[in-house]
């Protein structure tokens, strides 16, 4: 199913109704936010904020969309500033983190109502996770292309940079809901990944990397 939100003749209206969305979806989850709660705020009707977006769902997707984009936004600005993939990696790891930080210290996206949402916003994340390989994709040809790494296939290789970092993060978040994590819990998942960017770098710099079996080394992971 096709979703549908209008900017109409007004896009700072429907900027600020995600703004709103985002404040109360963060208060209350998504299954207790109301849409007449999120009209209230920006002083529309609730048959007025249908207009711009049919349901919920589509509402917290927009809010969703609208939170990647910011990351996609600020990741190319920074990375256009660095001169070497090496930096572009750590500095991807760096900004990775914190928008992952933030995005949970809001509260937007509440373990407990992931059953309910998932449906809703599986195409959004399974975009965000193709963007995202193709950053990395991206950095690592650049490195290659440099001389600074070996790398045979890219496009796999950045498809495993970013597995390895999201299973690192759920080694601490094993036993945590989202909105659960401490400040330590974040220090762990960062000094877990700054860990493994090292690692990681050094391999790609390693001729003995490339001559050795991958199927048996991301095995062996």
């Amino acid at each position: 199913m096709v979703s549908i939100s209008h900017t109409g003749d007004n896009t700072e209206k429907h900027q600020q109704i995600l703004v709103e969305a985002r404040k109360c979806f963060g208060l209350h989850g998504f299954e207790h936010t109301t849409m007449n709660e999120i009209a209230s705020g920006v002083f529309l009707s609730k048959s007025s904020l249908y207009y711009y977006f049919p349901d919920k769902e589509i509402l917290f997707k927009g809010v969703i969309e609208a939170e990647q984009e910011e990351f996609f936004n600020q990741m190319i600005k920074r990375l256009e500033e660095l001169a070497t993939a090496e930096l572009m990696l750590n500095e991807f790891v760096r900004i990775r983190h914190e928008h992952f930080k933030k995005f949970i210290n809001l509260s937007i996206f509440r373990f407990a109502d992931f059953h309910k949402i998932k449906p809703h916003v599986k195409e959004t994340f399974s975009r965000f996770k193709e963007r995202e390989t193709g950053m990395i994709e991206a950095i690592l040809v650049k490195g290659r292309n440099s001389g600074t790494f070996i790398c045979k296939d890219p496009a796999t290789t950045a498809a495993l940079f970013l597995e390895v970092l999201q299973g690192l993060r759920m080694v601490v978040m094993q036993n945590h809901d989202y909105h659960e994590l401490s400040q330590e819990d974040y220090n762990r998942i960062e000094e877990k990944h700054l860990s493994f960017i090292r690692l990681f770098i050094i391999g790609l710099k390693n001729d003995s990397y490339e001559q050795s079996d991958q199927k048996q080394t991301i095995k062996s992971l």
